[in-house]
């Protein structure tokens, strides 16, 4: 007589090539699908604007949908960061390492780093 091993059976079906047929219980998990990204992380630069505003470019578009215009996001560079509304649009354009994904109104970009810099790397948080 051969001795029963609880668990024994299972394994043997689990690595069996073929024993999986995708019903009962050995069937495949399934995975919720992945949440949309809601931040994004590129180049700002700074243009005159109003106080508090920001122009999107292409990708902060895409990442923000249709409705993007008038959307508040914050802006993180490093340890500092300001939230800003969405008024307008940028071409905006791809570096060679980095891609400007936000223009800030001066006084947005002066509360992350010195306006002379021109351009910081930031993330765009919804």
């Amino acid at each position: 007589m051969i001795p029963v091993i609880p668990g024994a059976i299972l394994a043997a079906a689990i690595l069996t090539p073929g024993a999986n047929t995708g019903s009962g219980p050995l069937a495949p998990a399934t995975h919720e699908p992945t949440a949309k990204p809601s931040a994004r992380t590129g180049t700002a630069s700074w243009f005159a604007a109003p106080a508090g505003t920001a122009a999107a470019g292409p990708a902060l578009r895409r990442l923000l949908g249709k409705d993007w215009r008038g959307q508040r996001v914050r802006v993180t560079a490093g340890d500092r960061s300001v939230v800003v509304a969405l008024t307008d649009w940028c071409q905006c354009y791809r570096g060679e390492d980095r891609e400007r994904i936000i223009d800030l109104s001066r006084s947005a970009f002066a509360a992350l780093a010195d306006p002379s810099r021109g351009l910081v790397r930031v993330t765009v948080e919804r």
